[in-house]
């Protein structure tokens, strides 16, 4: 599984897939949580949109968007296994919500690149 996506604006490896950029240990334990491949492409959109967005509200839609995607992704399982998912989703958006400041800066990053 790629953990890499291109920003087709500025050609910028800007998606590492589940975990922030920076620290490959946690990356790594999140990788092999079952949660990961269901959430993948919530994931992928969640880096492209704190690439793109702008400002606190910015990272506040990333956020609330990404928790949309995982519960969509929750959708498709079996209703016995959909409220464990559930669970790590809001677990992933509570992660992000007060610990991905680090990772969301606020400002389009495609601006002057071609």
């Amino acid at each position: 599984m790629s953990y890499s996506e291109i920003c087709p604006s500025c050609g910028l490896d800007v998606c590492n897939g589940i975990g922030g950029e920076g620290t490959p240990r946690l990356n790594k334990l999140l990788q092999h949580l079952p949660s990961s491949h269901l959430f993948y492409n919530a994931s992928v959109i969640h880096d492209i949109c704190y690439h793109k967005f702008k400002g606190k509200s910015g990272k506040r839609l990333a956020d609330l968007n990404f928790l949309a995607n995982m519960l969509l992704a929750c959708k498709s399982l079996p209703w016995y296994k959909e409220y464990w998912f559930r669970v790590q989703a809001y677990r992933n958006y509570f992660a992000v919500k007060y610990f991905g400041d680090k990772f969301y800066y606020g400002v389009d990053k495609c601006k002057g690149r071609k």
